[in-house]
């Protein structure tokens, strides 16, 4: 599944967000930057680091598995459209409209990989439990 419009949105605004933070914002907005390119063209992100602004101690991966495993590379080419639109026209990328389509996906991908690891019946169970607790399907008797 890919990134929905308003994730790109909050990622790009974040990104650009930093410039604003001084010195070490500008690093930090450049480095950001660098890591979309890199994940634009298919790569990681990069290692996790201590050159970020959170603690990563006990994490492991690459900044694309921990933060962006569902993205698409174009998802990473979009974020870097809406920067460079930034900073050659001073413009904040335009919040999109919130579609509820993309909501419905959203929760269809979690529930996929919340439920995948099940074999069938327990992932029936699963949905059953799921569409009674939600009250679109009446419980077993």
């Amino acid at each position: 599944m890919a990134a929905s419009k308003i994730d790109i949105w909050r990622h790009a605004t974040n990104v650009i967000g930093r410039a604003a933070y001084g010195v070490n914002g500008k690093k930090h907005f450049q480095l950001q930057k660098d890591r979309m390119a890199d994940m634009a063209a298919g790569g990681t992100g990069g290692e996790l680091s201590k050159a970020i602004m959170t603690d990563t101690s006990g994490h492991e991966g690459t900044i694309r598995a921990m933060h962006f495993a569902d993205w698409d590379d174009g998802d990473f080419t979009s974020v870097l459209e809406a920067i460079e639109h930034w900073e050659a026209t001073g413009e904040m990328p335009k919040k999109p409209e919130c579609d509820s389509d993309e909501r419905v996906e959203a929760a269809v991908a979690r529930a996929y990989d919340a439920l995948k690891g099940l074999n069938r019946d327990d992932r029936i169970e699963a949905l059953n439990a799921l569409a009674e607790g939600l009250g679109v399907m009446e419980p077993e008797e």
